[in-house]
């Protein structure tokens, strides 16, 4: 059976994006929102200030972005930009992630209205739509080598293109046009066809593929609630349809370079519209509802699977930015966790406890270690108060700490009561509501004024444990360096892919 994972909101835009795009590990997320220009570089978990398209390049007029793509190292990103009211539509290029871009010159760009553009994970095959000429606009190599155009289609284009990994000499592409018709290049954009013994989807909204382009996922909805994800495995000559998928309306589907691990949007109209995020981890023959995703819903629902299925992605309602893996809640290497040893209470580091280790909880005694992971996390050079770096617990503003304690943006200490409304707003804001521990609020680190961001930058090991408990959602509050802090769920812990348990 496919899992449902703990997944965390983000500190996002809160703009209406309209697609998002990432690197092969997910570290590097673009995002487009009308005329805007978004990038995280730290897995979505924080956002650059908006980049108008504009101001991407020289001489453009006020523009509005066509759509963007990035290679596998999420260094290489391609934006095209349609020049409002200007005399330019241009393809602009980045080697450095975006910090600066220019115009691909030699680039068939004359008073084109562009659909999209997606490349291969080398970035050297690349393809676009141009809703002006109805025709695809590819390259062989790269953005500064020769572009080619195919011939024109009937109908304008839809915002779906995918390309594939190079596979026998050629890379597979994909498309969808602007009344639902699907096509497919097998020569890198050159040629088109529809696939054979296509299908009798009743409305196709998007498609995925591969790392190879051998397994294509289309996802097409329906009134009568029946699944409608269709897959081919064979370049799309044969399709199945996967009955056991939930699609009833406006999905939108992502896949990795495997082909195995499958996300998938789905909404059903009402009042309000009811949202949901599946997942699949066996090429869609069983799908779980992530349930952490919040259920809001519409046809702006985007998800994105990052390719080596480290990171998933699911922005809900178009604006609200979830995660998988969420911002983590660690104790620093170093940090001292009150135990039980040789039935005297001392202080621990929290790197030398182990599975059975007992631990001495505010409320409920000593309880062992159930599981106990680490993993490194990198302390960017930010004054920011945001989620994603560590936070310093001293002295001068806790009085029972003894030293210095460092902890993740995201781990809550617990207090009695919210020292402002301010305050209050600030933690629902970073954990989605108010949770209780014991009978403390959590506060986190990085909305605590008190703490403050550990200057330290570079790379720093981190850990964190789950205490005995029948509930795995259930945490406690422990001491650490003195404070009552919390620790993870059993659940928690569990669902961290990027942690070395120990």
């Amino acid at each position: 059976m496919s899992p449902s994972y703990f997944w965390g909101n983000t500190t996002g835009p809160g703009n209406l994006f309209t697609q998002i795009v990432c690197s092969t590990s997910g570290q590097f997320v673009f995002a487009t929102e009308g005329s805007n220009l978004y990038i995280s570089t730290n897995f979505g978990r924080s956002w650059s200030a908006p980049k108008p398209a504009n101001t991407l390049a020289t001489g453009l007029a006020p523009s509005s972005i066509g759509s963007v793509a990035c290679d596998g190292t999420g260094l290489n990103i391609f934006v095209t930009v349609n020049d409002n009211g200007g005399s330019q539509w241009p393809l602009l290029f980045s080697n450095n992630a975006g910090a600066t871009f220019s115009s691909v010159s030699g680039f068939l760009n004359t008073s084109s209205s562009w659909g999209s553009i997606a490349c291969d994970p080398t970035g050297q095959y690349i393809c676009a739509t141009d809703n002006t000429s109805k025709k695809v606009l590819y390259s062989k190599t790269g953005p500064t080598g020769s572009w080619l155009q195919s011939a024109a289609f009937t109908n304008t284009f839809s915002t779906q293109l995918v390309v594939s990994a190079e596979s026998t000499g050629n890379v597979y592409v994909y498309l969808v046009d602007s009344v639902g018709n699907f096509a497919i290049s097998s020569d890198s954009g050159a040629t088109w066809a529809p696939p054979s013994n296509i299908p009798s989807w009743p409305g196709l909204n998007f498609i995925a593929c591969n790392g190879s382009g051998s397994t294509v996922y289309v996802a097409s909805n329906t009134s009568s609630g029946s699944g409608n994800v269709w897959k081919s495995v064979d370049y799309g000559n044969s399709w199945t349809n996967l009955a056991a998928s939930p699609v009833t309306n406006g999905a939108h589907i992502s896949c990795d370079y495997t082909g195995n691990s499958v996300l998938l949007s789905d909404f059903t109209a009402g009042s309000p519209n009811i949202g949901y995020t599946y997942f699949s981890n066996d090429g869609g023959a069983t799908w779980a509802w992530q349930t952490t995703v919040p259920t809001a819903g519409s046809s702006n629902d985007i998800v994105l699977l990052s390719s080596d299925a480290s990171h998933f992605f699911s922005v809900v309602l178009g604006t609200a930015l979830f995660v998988y893996p969420p911002p983590i809640t660690c104790f620093k290497e170093g940090s001292k966790i009150l135990c039980l040893v040789d039935s005297q209470e001392k202080y621990i580091p929290v790197e030398n406890i182990r599975r059975g280790t007992l631990v001495k909880t505010a409320l409920n005694g000593y309880k062992m270690v159930d599981m106990i992971g680490y993993q490194v996390v990198q302390q960017p050079n930010s004054k920011q108060r945001i989620k994603e770096q560590l936070y310093v617990c001293s002295n001068k503003n806790y009085p029972e700490v003894f030293e210095d304690l460092v902890l993740t943006g995201c781990h809550c200490i617990l207090v009695d009561n919210f020292s402002s409304e301010e305050e209050r707003a600030a933690t629902i804001e970073v954990n989605g509501k108010i949770f209780i521990t014991g009978n403390k609020y959590r506060l986190p680190a990085c909305t605590d004024k008190r703490t403050d961001v550990y200057p330290v930058e570079g790379d720093h090991t981190v850990y964190h444990f789950a205490l005995e408990n029948d509930d795995m959602r259930m945490n406690y509050g422990v001491y650490a360096n003195g404070l009552l802090v919390e620790t993870s769920s059993k659940r928690h812990l569990q669902d961290w892919k990027n942690m070395t348990m120990l």
